[in-house]
């Protein structure tokens, strides 16, 4: 029998559990000669909480053609092709709805065999690789999902007069249809750059932007054959780009591959939530979502606001929104509304009232982000036995202040699972002392409602674990991936950025799978971490790697040793696609 590699199981638990409590995750690569071929398989450890820590390369296999035209600062236009001798700002479209001037950092170039020519109803056309996404109502989507009816974000510019050229208000976020979507093959040269915080610029006038392994961990867990441990373990995952609902469907792209590792396409059963003001909408036009969510806003304290409002905690405002919160949670206790802090807020004569005014204004913006309600979701009901839990939290992708909101929901999302799984574990710790002393008491009695051990999965991990700001998330984040294992919360956190996320999302990390990093700073804050027991570079062994989809490094810190190996395919859809997306085929589509 083949050796199995278990990343996060020791010598003892390995010979006393054996493959019991894994999940496939991919296959080993092994070199014999100057061939390199996949080998046994790679398990990962589910007995116990990891943090696995997934490192992709930035603006990996999203690319476009070199003549596709870039809006620069100045509202010139240059072909990405020669960006790379340039050093002119781009322009991106930021959460709040306006366009930003911001500063490329990296380029990138490749050849492919194959692209996608897209035309919209008003003429633009863009030529670019099928997994680039492109701005649609409904989120981030691979431009190999757009078909007839899809909508895609550009641009207009309107002539407002201004000394500096261009400028934000000049130009203004519209909506187009697709007409037609032609695939071509043969050998095209692509480009792509990295476009920090926004994570996207305009490429002939059409917004582009700049997940994998989490959705091959949640299958798993989810399709666990031991019932029995299958229910012991729940996923939490925090959807920001509205793609991983498509795990409803079984994954019919990638079939052919499904032989050489032994699966079948299936759906998993997840279940998925959206904020409560979007939930009908949602229902209506028959986007799949099964619960509305939304957050009690007397869980947040006046530095979560302050946050939130990205408010110094000496600025006015700030003060003044602090004895507003006090205040209501003195008359409220916990369980109070928004409305309930606006009436503080007009009826106080303490304050001067453009301090009062610009407290009001924050607190109607954040009524009007539709998460917040007295009747809110309980998070312990995230976290079910067996099913992966969806946060979709792509509605406010194009909304002012997105990114905050999103840091906002996931930041209290992570500090009330652990302190749910923290009293839970404490009842757990108890039955396991009473059973140990009374051996005649029921193995499964246990005092207290039962929570499974939570894996929460974050993708652009980066957003909300940043290394040099704190945002809304960073305090829950940072608490979990130095005391969350010991209750029982594991932590799957992907990002392209390695080098920009918080040192302790690596340092904590016990498991790390890296595909191909080209960046300086992402390959030196990798590097770091494994140099006690990596002997060579680890530039030198990702570049090393096969240049196929799914190949990267596992690290593996409990067994201290690292494995080049590709990640299985997903067994369910992956993308963010409709289900009624049609497979582009080689031809021309005439709508």
């Amino acid at each position: 029998m083949a050796y199995e590699i278990i990343l996060g199981r020791d010598s003892h638990e390995r010979e006393k559990f054996g493959l019991q409590g894994t999940i496939l995750i991919g296959k080993h690569y092994v070199k014999m000669g100057q061939v390199t071929a996949l080998s046994q398989p790679v398990y990962l450890d589910l007995n116990r909480a990891h943090v696995v820590f997934v490192a992709g390369k930035r603006g990996s296999g999203k690319c476009l053609t070199g003549d596709t035209l870039v809006l620069l600062e100045d509202g010139s236009r240059v072909p990405i092709k020669d960006l790379r001798d340039q050093h002119k700002k781009v322009v991106a479209l930021g959460d709040d709805g306006c366009f930003h001037i911001v500063q490329w950092t990296n380029f990138y170039e490749r050849v492919v065999s194959r692209v996608l020519h897209i035309v919209l109803s008003s003429g633009k056309e863009l030529t670019l690789t099928p997994e680039h996404p492109l701005l649609t109502k409904d989120g981030w989507c691979e431009a190999r999902y757009l078909n007839r009816g899809g909508i895609v974000a550009a641009f207009r510019e309107e002539q407002i007069p201004s000394q500096g050229g261009l400028v934000q208000n000049s130009l203004c976020l519209c909506w187009e249809d697709v007409s037609s979507v032609v695939e071509m093959e043969g050998v095209f040269p692509v480009y792509d750059i990295t476009v920090p915080e926004y994570h996207n610029f305009v490429a002939n006038d059409v917004i582009v932007h700049n997940s994998y392994a989490l959705g091959v961990i949640a299958e798993g867990i989810a399709t666990l054959p031991d019932l029995e441990i299958r229910e012991r373990l729940s996923v939490v995952l925090l959807d920001t780009m509205g793609i991983y609902w498509t795990m409803k469907y079984a994954n019919h792209k990638e079939e052919a591959m499904f032989k050489d590792w032994g699966l079948e396409g299936a759906g998993i059963p997840v279940e998925i939530y959206t904020p409560y003001a979007f939930f009908d909408d949602y229902k209506a036009k028959g986007i799949p979502t099964d619960h509305p969510f939304s957050i009690n806003p007397g869980e947040l304290g006046p530095e979560d606001w302050n946050i939130a409002f990205e408010l110094h905690q000496t600025d006015p405002v700030a003060v003044f929104i602090e004895r507003a919160v006090l205040v209501t949670i003195e008359h409220h206790g916990k369980s109070f509304s928004i409305d309930d802090i606006l009436e503080f807020i007009r009826t106080d004569t303490k304050e001067q009232p453009s301090v009062r005014n610009a407290a009001e204004n924050r607190f109607l913006s954040a009524k009007a982000w539709g998460v917040f309600s007295g009747n809110a979701t309980r998070v312990r009901d995230l976290a079910k036995p067996g099913v992966v839990s969806i946060i979709d939290l792509s509605p406010y992708v194009t909304l002012p202040n997105g990114w905050r909101i999103k840091t906002l929901v996931l930041g209290l999302v992570a500090q009330k699972l652990f302190v749910e799984r923290m009293i839970s574990r404490r009842y757990e710790e108890f039955a396991q002392v009473q059973s140990a002393v009374h051996y005649l008491l029921e193995e499964e009695q246990q005092v207290g409602e039962k929570m499974p051990i939570v894996w929460l999965c974050i993708d652009e991990a980066h957003e909300f674990l940043p290394r040099d700001e704190r945002v809304g998330s960073s305090t829950a984040l940072i608490t979990l991936l130095r005391e969350g294992r010991q209750p029982g919360i594991a932590m799957v956190m992907a990002t392209q950025q390695p080098g920009k996320i918080h040192t302790d999302a690596m340092t904590q990390s016990d498991i790390i799978l890296s595909h191909r990093l080209t960046a300086k700073i992402d390959t030196d804050a990798l590097g770091a971490l494994v140099q006690s027991y990596l002997r060579t570079g680890i530039d030198r062994e990702l570049d090393n790697l096969p240049k196929v989809p799914g190949a990267c490094l596992a690290m593996d810190d409990v067994n201290e040793r690292i494995y080049p190996m590709r990640i299985r395919p997903r067994v369910s859809w992956h993308g963010g696609s409709a289900p009624s997306a049609v497979q582009i085929k080689k031809k021309i589509f005439e709508f």
